[in-house]
């Protein structure tokens, strides 16, 4: 019993925080409570040519956002489209 709650909360853990590729960008974003919110956050990253796609978890407060081959946005531009779309940008982690 011990091993499949074990391995329950692995995939749990797994599922919350994705790997990220490399070039993806993980944010963690103060502020989100619903839906409309997660819809707010990716049609303000989608504007971007840059921006692949972008998973919002309202459980951990996570952003995730996948670019195109090659491309990015910088920390001060992330954190502005957080901000500007009425919310708080946290720590910003890069995948190598």
């Amino acid at each position: 019993m011990k091993i499949v709650i074990l391995l329950t909360t692995i995939i749990i853990l797994t599922l919350a925080n994705p790997t990220l590729a490399h070039g993806d960008v993980q944010i963690n974003v103060d502020g989100m409570s619903c839906e409309s919110c997660a819809q707010s956050l990716k049609g303000a990253f989608k504007k971007f040519a840059e921006v692949k796609d972008i998973n919002v978890n309202l459980e951990t407060k996570m952003v995730t956002v996948h670019f195109s081959d090659d491309q990015t946005l910088d920390n001060e531009t992330i954190t502005k489209i957080i901000t500007e779309t009425g919310y708080s940008a946290g720590d910003i982690n890069r995948a190598p």
